[in-house]
């Protein structure tokens, strides 16, 4: 999932993975489940949603070196992208919960 999330987040834009998240997600599975593998629905949408802050985590860090280690002309809109993709998916309440107090 965190291929997925990685891709999804960083690389798609906003309206595109709003729009097929859920189906890619379950061509994930089943692509899996292909393979012997077996991943849950439940597990891969908060799967999907934790690594969701991981791919924010590089885009940050990435778009934070200017052009030191990617353009920043692709850096900035990836950072943009994955802002909006933990937004979306609640990743903070996600953490909060499981995190507890």
């Amino acid at each position: 999932m965190r291929d997925v999330a990685y891709f999804m987040c960083n690389s798609v834009p906003t309206d595109v993975r709003r729009a097929n998240e859920e189906a890619l997600i379950s061509v994930y599975r089943r692509t899996l489940e292909s393979h012997g593998a077996t991943l849950d629905e439940a597990t891969a949408r908060e799967q999907y949603r934790l690594f969701s802050v991981y791919s924010w985590i590089a885009a940050t860090s990435t778009a934070a070196m200017g052009s030191k280690w990617q353009p920043i002309e692709i850096a900035r809109p990836a950072m943009i992208r994955t802002t909006e993709a933990i937004d979306d998916l609640d990743a903070v309440g996600l953490l909060e919960e499981r995190l507890g107090d």
